[in-house]
């Protein structure tokens, strides 16, 4: 009774335990890719909100509208950058 309870609980825990390796080993070899294309997120990101603070300290970049700078904080530097671009040259 007892004995073949606990055993059918150790093979179900060594099924989940099997799966779970399965997904690691499926997962793994990904985790390189993810950290570079972070790393290479935050570096734009970056590099476009310093272009906007030159922007802005040149006096180039309009922030004279508070509700535009609430939705502003709300997007990525990037693409706030980006539709500064696109509104300068259209």
């Amino acid at each position: 009774g007892t004995a073949m309870a606990s055993f059918e609980e150790v093979r179900k825990l060594q099924a989940q335990i099997d799966h779970l390796k399965e997904r690691l080993d499926f997962i793994s070899p990904m985790l390189p890719l993810v950290n570079f294309v972070q790393d290479y997120f935050q570096k734009v990101e970056c590099e476009a909100s310093l272009q906007l603070l030159r922007l802005k300290n040149a006096q180039v970049l309009n922030c004279t509208n508070a509700d535009d700078d609430e939705v502003s904080n709300a997007q990525l530097e990037t693409v706030k950058w980006i539709h500064f671009v696109t509104d300068t040259i259209t």
